[in-house]
């Protein structure tokens, strides 16, 4: 969802929702957005603010077919927005890269807030886009968070597999080891 609209399968925005609150408050916020599509919602609110620094990673050419390298903010907001639209057939290797290199980049950006828009339809057994992260890649994406940030709160955006609790208890499991 964006400021004015619905879209995407949201009525509200969560992650932005709370993010704003926080900015509100004088905090900084780095938004890791690991759901298969882009969030353009998300991008589109924060896209001229520096006190948000937005990371995508999802599957390239898929809808809402926006999220390109080189987006990355206007204004203010330049260089606070990171786009990794990954090929599809793209699996744990490819995912786990993307998350080590945004949260390298988010470690100079310094948040005070780390929030994750956890959808899980990148999941291997998920038939609506092409990704193939296990389980593992999950968990991982939780504990590599954890080992570099300390306050993290996240949002359940997309999955459509009926796996989608296990997937959420990898995410979770991860970031509380």
């Amino acid at each position: 969802a964006k400021h004015e609209i619905a879209a995407g399968f949201c009525l509200f925005n969560n992650i932005a929702i709370a993010t704003q609150k926080l900015v509100n408050e004088g905090k900084k916020v780095f938004i890791l957005d690991i759901d298969g599509h882009h969030g353009d919602g998300t991008q589109n609110i924060f896209y001229q603010s520096n006190k948000v620094l937005y990371c995508s990673m999802h599957q390239e050419y898929a809808y809402p077919w926006t999220g390109k390298i080189d987006e990355t903010g206007e204004g203010e907001g330049k260089g606070y927005t990171m786009n990794f639209p990954l090929p599809a057939g793209s699996g744990d290797n490819e995912f786990l890269s993307a998350v080590d290199i945004a949260i390298e980049i988010a470690k100079k950006f310094q948040p005070d807030v780390v929030g994750v828009s956890a959808g899980f339809d990148g999941y291997e057994k998920d038939s609506i886009l092409g990704l193939n992260y296990s389980l593992n890649a999950y968990y991982e994406c939780g504990y590599r968070l954890r080992q570099a940030f300390q306050n993290i709160f996240a949002v359940l955006e997309g999955g459509y597999h009926q796996d989608i609790k296990k997937c959420t208890e990898s995410f979770i499991k991860g970031i509380r080891t």
